[in-house]
C-alpha cells in the first residue's frame, strides 16, 4: 500500500498531504506484521515452483500460513494462489 501511495504521489494523482494521511490510516489498521527473514526459505520455494518474483512468493507464504485468501490483480499471483489453496 504505501508504494501506491507513493506511485499515486509521484504521478500527481495524490497529494503529498493525503498520501501521508492514508499512510497514517494505513499504519493504524489492526494489521499483524510478519518478519520477513523468517518467510524467505518457503517464500523462495513458491517462487521457484510457481515461476514468481521473490516478492510475491512472500505475500503468497504469509496467506499460506495464516489460513488466509490472498487478493490480488496479478494473474500469476492468483493462479498460484489458487494452486495452493488460498484464493
Amino acid at each position: 500500500m504505501a508504494n501506491v501511495l507513493h506511485r499515486l504521489r509521484v504521478g500527481g494523482s495524490l497529494t503529498s498531504v493525503l498520501a501521508a494521511e492514508h499512510l497514517d490510516r494505513m499504519l493504524a489498521l489492526p494489521i499483524q506484521y510478519h518478519p520477513v527473514p523468517e518467510l524467505t526459505e518457503a517464500a523462495s520455494h513458491l517462487a521457484w515452483e510457481h515461476r514468481l518474483s521473490v516478492d510475491d512468493a512472500l505475500y503468497l507464504t504469509v496467506a499460506i500460513g495464516c489460513g488466509a485468501r490472498l487478493l490480488t490483480a496479478d494473474d500469476d499471483l492468483a493462479h498460484a494462489a489458487r494452486l495452493e489453496g488460498c484464493a
